[in-house]
């Protein structure tokens, strides 16, 4: 998000666009961890070009 700002020339929300992808990184790699031995996971991370070999 903050690449599309800075395409805008809008740099002011910096700090808080960069807190935002921290936190939803986290976010990410929690979720991934209650998932990483489920059997389906492969397939998504085919699918959807996410999972454990993304993080």
């Amino acid at each position: 998000m903050m690449h599309y700002f800075h395409e805008l020339g809008i740099n002011e929300y910096d700090n808080v666009l960069y807190d935002m992808g921290m936190k939803e990184k986290e976010h990410e790699m929690y979720f991934l961890a209650q998932i990483k031995h489920n059997r389906w996971l492969p397939i998504f991370e085919k699918i959807f070009f996410w999972g454990s070999k993304k993080v």
